[in-house]
């Protein structure tokens, strides 16, 4: 996506949303993975990176061709969530480390800042609806 959506606010508020919903999926499949032996737990790597991304004031090539090799700072378009596992502890003796107490607060915690990013949206997309009205008149 080009122009006004690009590198604004629009983008933080993009990603911040993908990296919730995909939070969200993880933490569902560790609560449905509860009783399976041997499961380790998941979780999502991302609001520390999108941290590290905002903050990160390098100098960052442009690319004018796709054969060219990216220098730089990584921007928004590149910030991906990471999903990593577990393994460094042992919940019972079936090797299984969900803790239903936990998920459940991260999955509250969670949805309560995807809530947040998406009514911030919401407040975006109705400011820009506003502005385009009273240029009509």
């Amino acid at each position: 996506m080009n122009g006004l959506f690009s590198s604004s606010i629009f983008k933080v508020l993009e990603k911040s949303i993908e990296g919730s919903t995909l939070r969200h999926q993880v933490l569902s499949n560790n609560i449905a993975n509860i009783d399976t032996p041997g499961f380790k737990r998941s979780d999502v790597q991302f609001k520390s990176l999108l941290k590290q991304s905002l903050s990160n004031k390098g100098i960052k090539g442009n690319l004018t061709n796709p054969r060219h090799i990216p220098i730089g700072r990584k921007g928004l378009n590149d910030l991906y969530p990471k999903v990593y596992r577990d393994n460094s502890t042992t919940m019972r003796l079936d090797g299984n480390n969900v803790d239903i107490e936990l998920e459940g607060a991260e999955m509250a915690k969670n949805t309560i800042y995807h809530s947040a990013m998406v009514q911030q949206l919401i407040k975006k997309f109705n400011t820009l609806q506003t502005v385009i009205s009273e240029g009509r008149r």
